[in-house]
């Protein structure tokens, strides 16, 4: 992928590692039951968030919503 790209991919062990050194996170899920939490993120990290597309999604916990 890095190669048809041309941009560096580096894989992470959880979502918690890939968090704290990320400042854009992309979440794509179809579960009802958050993939991150607050205290992973960096400060002003922007979160996209396409899997949330329907009342019964949330990929992304309450707090971090209040917060953005």
């Amino acid at each position: 992928m890095s190669e048809e790209l041309g941009v560096e991919f580096t894989v992470a062990k959880s979502a918690q590692e890939l968090c704290a050194r990320s400042d854009i996170v992309f979440t794509q899920t179809p579960g009802s039951e958050t993939v991150l939490e607050k205290k992973w993120l960096r400060p002003h990290a922007t979160i996209i968030a396409s899997g949330s597309d329907q009342p019964t999604k949330q990929e992304i916990p309450v707090d971090v919503l209040k917060s953005s």
